[in-house]
């Protein structure tokens, strides 16, 4: 058991480290900052997995096991994988309320202290203070689903609709890690000597919703160099996946930067790498119209010419 459980946990960080780098190399190239969150949160969250497996290494060699419940350390990667978890939902659903940036993630650390000053030396400590991790993830759940509810039928809504299944994996996750952690610390199973996967600080469904969360990460970093490098920025007419992309992002850019719909036409032509001339005789308007809306869309969207634009386009 312990050499099927030092591998798992290889396998688990070495997703997680492939998820942070590939998110901030992402980030490097295209400057979207939700790349830059996302790739901050994998690696706290890899350190915190680190910690788990120095206690096994230690457990393994003989010490008594140190659970990493009030550990400082462990306090401090799992605020920094929940904070930046916030940032990149925030970017995401251009919330810029610093109250949903920073409640979440400070409501968890001080839920966690005064579980550990009010459960401590009891039979519940444990279950308590790793019941807040789960709580957290609910409550992110909750603001997406709010969030989801809320938008109507604009493009915001759209794009939740599309994680609607990570959402549910999510939800049935995270609930499955409550009832792991109530059977082997509440009903007794975690005193089995020298079975290591009982002990509280490793959480099977946790791992593997954070294992999702990576895979859908790593996906989309390699989809975003691919439309950089491959389609040189612009959305070649054959590549369908660029294409899929395209369909994707022009609403949310649109009602980001408050374009009208002639101007949301237009800078999806920009895109599509086409000129003024092209683009007056594909809408049937004439070139001084078309300058008049290239004039608007670069002052609303802050860009000073048409290569800044595609580049933003892309960004997010």
């Amino acid at each position: 058991m312990g050499t099927l459980l030092f591998y798992y946990t290889l396998a688990v960080m070495l997703i997680i480290l492939t998820a942070a780098s590939s998110c901030v190399s992402t980030y490097l190239v295209s400057r979207n900052r939700a790349f830059l969150y996302v790739g901050a949160a994998f690696l706290f969250y890899f350190f915190d997995i680190t910690l788990v497996f120095l206690n096994d290494f230690n457990f393994g060699m003989g010490q008594e096991y140190s659970s990493d419940m009030g550990n400082p350390l462990s306090l401090i990667t799992g605020f920094g994988t929940f904070l930046m978890m916030v940032q990149a939902i925030c970017y995401f659903l251009n919330a810029k309320s610093p109250l949903m940036r920073l409640g979440l993630p400070v409501a968890w650390v001080v839920a966690s202290a005064v579980v550990l000053v009010a459960f401590a030396d009891t039979p519940f400590d444990s279950f308590a203070f790793y019941l807040q991790r789960a709580l957290f993830f609910y409550a992110l759940l909750v603001v997406l689903l709010a969030k989801f509810v809320q938008q109507g039928d604009g493009p915001l809504r759209s794009r939740l609709w599309k994680f609607r299944y990570m959402w549910l994996a999510a939800l049935v996750l995270t609930t499955l890690s409550i009832a792991e952690d109530a059977y082997f610390m509440l009903l007794g199973a975690s005193d089995v000597p020298g079975v290591l996967w009982t002990h509280p600080d490793r959480n099977f469904c946790e791992n593997m919703m954070l294992v999702m969360f990576a895979v859908a990460a790593i996906r989309s970093s390699v989809v975003y160099l691919r439309l950089r490098y491959n389609s040189g920025m612009d959305v070649a007419e054959d590549d369908e996946s660029a294409e899929r992309a395209f369909q994707r992002g022009l609403p949310a850019f649109a009602q980001r930067f408050g374009l009208t719909a002639r101007e949301s036409e237009i800078v999806g032509l920009v895109v599509h790498g086409k000129d003024n001339q092209n683009i007056a005789s594909q809408l049937g308007i004439s070139l001084s119209t078309v300058k008049v809306h290239m004039s608007n869309i670069l002052k609303k969207t802050g860009c000073a010419n048409r290569k800044e634009l595609v580049q933003q386009f892309w960004k997010g």
